[in-house]
């Protein structure tokens, strides 16, 4: 595996590709078997995978959060060589940000980052675009590979492909949710949870399968049932609740009834941690 840790490194990789097609995969590190899900897919149907680990600044509108997210960059590179990732880029701030981060462009993605994960982290989806726009724009890669476990993000990012990056023919492939024994999608930011978080967490998963799924919801008005949960989850020692909304997977619009598809989108703090999942109802 090529380790690229400047910008003329990664122009000489790319420069010398012979018309390989690139899986790219972007990461902010603290690889887990989420992140592998989508590696191994780029490698069935790349014949160049390329990494990016990256913990992007501008997505994040809380500074703790940044300070406290994971650096597991020598493990991470053990994994990726394990499994045989042609090229690691490991950027410098002025590779990505060569203009500062003061006068960002705006991306228009349809309101997108003004609603759910965009209303409770103002800015977030922007910093998203910022670092992919970059991104995409150096390596232009044939398929770009992100997880289902972030929906709106994958919303976000095929509106940035199709408004902003159309000319460049990019696949967007998205892997399934990976989840633990008990359910618990997998994130980076679990490595900040203690074994009973752990365990507290995978109630997410449990509640909406064994409360939600099982019963007759669709008979139900949706408000109902996100009071429920948040009842839930906070008599059961999650810290708070930023939302539970029951909305169209497709606009991520909240509905009130169940004559069309339907996914739960949630975001909650557990020990100061903030995890989010969905889940398809219908």
């Amino acid at each position: 595996m090529v380790i690229i840790s400047n910008l003329s490194g990664l122009e000489d990789v790319l420069n010398s590709m012979e018309h390989k097609s690139i899986g790219y995969v972007p990461t902010m590190g603290a690889l887990h078997e989420g992140h592998l899900s989508l590696i191994q897919l780029a490698r069935k149907q790349s014949t160049f995978v390329l990494v990016t680990i990256y913990v992007n600044p501008t997505q994040f509108n809380n500074r703790k959060d940044f300070d406290k997210y994971p650096n597991t960059l020598d493990a991470d590179i053990r994994i990726l060589e394990s499994e045989k990732v042609d090229a690691l880029y490991v950027p410098t701030f002025e590779d990505v940000y060569p203009n500062g981060t003061d006068r960002l462009p705006y991306f228009d993605i349809n309101n997108l980052d003004l609603i759910l994960e965009g209303k409770y982290r103002p800015g977030h989806f922007q910093g998203v675009c910022s670092v992919l726009h970059r991104f995409i724009s150096l390596i232009k890669p044939a398929k770009l590979y992100l997880g289902e476990k972030d929906f709106q993000q994958v919303k976000v990012v095929d509106t940035l492909l199709k408004n902003y990056l159309n000319e460049l023919d990019v696949d967007l492939v998205v892997g399934p949710t990976v989840r633990d024994a008990k359910g618990l999608a997998l994130s980076s930011r679990n490595k900040n949870l203690s074994i009973q978080g752990i365990e507290r967490a995978s109630f997410l998963y449990q509640y909406v399968h064994n409360q939600i799924m099982h019963s007759q919801f669709k008979n139900e008005d949706s408000r109902q049932i996100e009071l429920r949960f948040n009842e839930f989850l906070l008599m059961n020692g999650f810290d708070s609740v930023d939302y539970i909304i029951i909305a169209d997977p497709n606009t991520l619009k909240p509905i009130s009834d169940f004559n069309s598809q339907a996914r739960i989108f949630i975001a909650v703090f557990l020990e100061g941690v903030r995890l989010i999942d969905n889940f398809e109802l219908l």
